[in-house]
């Protein structure tokens, strides 16, 4: 994985499901949550809902399969900080987390 190969950040732990995520978040405390936000029958998103309830303040990034229209507005919604499609994180991904949090969906033209 990507982020297991930066030196400032340490992998928690991961779900297999979105239905475990929450209590992974409990029991874990991460400061940033990494979620599949295209999971079937809104999973991803039930799940950030149920991590928020949790903790308000929760540091969620939505990682999207499909193009912003499919999924980033719900997303935002459901309360996630970004959503960026899979295609950027390669790319972006890092800088996003070292830029903190802003509010918004990662084109290709803003990341870098």
């Amino acid at each position: 994985m990507l982020l297991e190969m930066e030196p400032s950040l340490e992998l928690l732990g991961a779900s297999d499901s979105p239905e475990a995520a929450p209590n992974l978040f409990t029991e874990k405390k991460p400061d940033l949550v990494l979620i599949d936000v295209d999971f079937p029958h809104h999973g991803g998103l039930d799940s950030i809902r149920r991590i928020l309830a949790i903790d308000p303040d929760a540091w969620i990034i939505g990682l999207a399969t499909h193009e912003w229209e499919a999924c980033g507005p719900e997303a935002l919604q459901a309360g996630v900080s970004t959503v960026i499609t899979k295609d950027l994180i390669a790319d972006g991904l890092l800088a996003l987390i070292r830029a903190g949090r802003p509010r918004e969906f990662v084109a290709p033209e803003r990341v870098g």
